[in-house]
């Protein structure tokens, strides 16, 4: 608060009182020089300097409770109780002025996410298609006893997660519908923001294109939507059920503004930034990795906040229960990564991973599009939009591009033929373009390397997933040196770093350079 906003609201008051005593004063006048104040019920008025009233303000804190005590070493002992009752009532007035602030700071938030999440070709008006009416409830008695047992562990159905036994599936049945209808605040902080922007646009009567972007919504792992067939223009759609709108309608914008409040969409933007840098990650190291950028960034308080996030998301339990080689979930996996053999296995333990940022981690948190965070990365998205992509499109296809090359352990060759096919016949990549693909796939974070990308293991001097290229010789994965791709468009030029001849083979052989690829040169 300025000089002058503080003048304006003590102008703002009228009477007040001691919090601790009966007194009460009223306000006299207020100058840039002096205010005066009075006791309610005398004629006798107190003058105090205004600039000292707003030092006190100042350096007092905005503490609500300011005492007589406290004020005694800037007014007259006299005047310190009728100043203390002033700045109490400067505070509330401050309070509520803060309130309206934050009010308006979330609700622009709201409308910018809004944008983010839900553009208007995401949404397809129901209205135009003859729907039958459907039921949660029927569709819940059409699951298999799996499909049962995995809905109620992501919605946190409390009578099937503290059972002994498996109960039946009518049971589970009658418990989950009972659970989703009737208490749905309960499971509603559980699903990531954007899901629930979805879910706010399927209860108005909106269908959901779920084709439109390479990371599908959580909502696809639950059974409270269903897909919706359109026609071949118009893509595939999924809705949300009739029973289930009329008890959801009031309570989605809410669920958002709280997850807005207490800072939980910066949370989850992080887990899902950390998770499309590394892929997998032990439950231990992403708590703490997520509670330190939290305290350091919001306070202690959102630090703490990080495990009890862990245990109400839906995201992290989907990102959980996939792992298929740890059975005590105690490893986080994500969901494209789930079929990759001996992931998580690789010769470097968890916690040699590389030092990640909370600003990096933003970027590469804030679906459905990854955002470039480095040089490299950069050059190749301006030469999307250089090819004649729109950014929408441009972001589409390099986070599309990005998952790729995280999903499959091959040669660089292969890797950079698959991406000259994203682009139009008319504007194939020159070599120039082809150094500018192959930096990129090079800086981009592999799984296997437990978050690293080619360059940085090289930088590293690290012997690289060696399991991996023992049975697989002809794969040189990872070696950040070469695309191994003959550009059929042109002579190929590419940079090369030089590796000295007593240093690592960068093919992940264990060999010095001069003794294994060294030779050749």
């Amino acid at each position: 608060m300025t000089f002058k906003e503080f003048q304006e609201t003590l102008k703002e008051l009228d009477t007040f009182k001691l919090r601790r005593g009966k007194k009460r004063f009223a306000l006299v006048n207020v100058t840039p020089e002096t205010t005066t104040l009075t006791e309610v019920g005398s004629t006798k008025n107190m003058d105090v300097p205004t600039k000292m009233l707003y030092e006190a303000f100042k350096e007092l804190g905005v503490q609500g409770e300011y005492t007589t005590k406290d004020l005694t070493p800037y007014v007259q002992s006299t005047a310190a109780p009728a100043c203390a009752a002033l700045l109490n009532s400067v505070f509330d007035v401050d309070m509520t002025k803060e309130l309206d602030r934050v009010t308006n700071e979330i609700e622009n938030t709201y409308l910018k996410l809004q944008d983010l999440f839900v553009p208007d070709e995401l949404l397809l008006d129901s209205s135009g298609f003859d729907l039958e009416p459907t039921s949660y409830k029927k569709a819940l008695g059409e699951m298999s006893p799996n499909m049962l047992e995995q809905e109620a562990l992501l919605l946190g159905v409390p009578s099937i997660i503290k059972a002994t036994r498996t109960p039946s599936m009518k049971k589970m049945q009658q418990d989950i519908y009972k659970f989703v209808t009737r208490y749905p605040e309960e499971w509603l902080l559980g699903l990531p923001m954007r899901d629930l922007y979805l879910l706010q646009e399927m209860v108005n009567g909106k269908l959901v294109n779920i084709d439109y972007s390479h990371t599908p919504p959580t909502l696809n792992w639950l059974g409270i939507v269903m897909d919706k067939a359109t026609d071949g223009k118009r893509g595939e759609h999924i809705a949300i059920y009739d029973d289930l709108k009329e008890a959801l309608q009031p309570l989605i914008r809410p669920a958002i503004t709280a997850k807005l409040t207490l800072a939980e969409f910066n949370l989850e933007t992080l887990f899902v930034g950390l998770m499309n840098t590394v892929g997998w990650i032990s439950r231990k190291k992403a708590i703490k990795i997520l509670s330190e950028m939290m305290r350091e960034k919001m306070g202690r308080e959102m630090g703490i906040y990080v495990n009890t996030y862990f245990e109400h998301s839906i995201l992290t339990a989907i990102f959980t229960c996939i792992a298929s080689w740890d059975k005590q979930c105690g490893t986080l996996c994500a969901p494209r990564l789930k079929d990759m053999p001996n992931l998580g296995k690789s010769d470097l333990e968890d916690d040699d991973r590389p030092e990640l940022s909370y600003n990096d981690l933003m970027l590469r948190g804030l679906y459905p599009f990854i955002r470039p965070i480095n040089a490299e990365e950069q050059d190749f998205f301006d030469l999307l939009t250089k090819k004649g992509f729109s950014e929408d499109e441009a972001f589409l296809h390099f986070t599309l591009i990005f998952h790729r090359i995280q999903e499959e352990r091959m040669p660089n060759g292969k890797l950079i033929s698959e991406i000259i096919e994203v682009f139009p016949q008319r504007k194939l990549p020159s070599d120039k373009d082809i150094n500018i693909i192959t930096k990129f796939v090079n800086s981009v974070p592999r799984p296997h390397l437990n978050g690293y990308s080619p360059n940085q293991i090289a930088n590293k001097r690290l012997r690289p997933n060696a399991h991996f290229a023992a049975a697989n010789p002809m794969f040189n994965i990872d070696s950040p040196f070469d695309s191994g791709f003959k550009n059929p468009f042109g002579n190929l030029n590419l940079e090369q770093p030089k590796v000295g001849r007593n240093e690592p083979c960068p093919c992940g052989s264990g060999k010095k350079y001069k003794k294994c690829c060294g030779r050749e040169n």
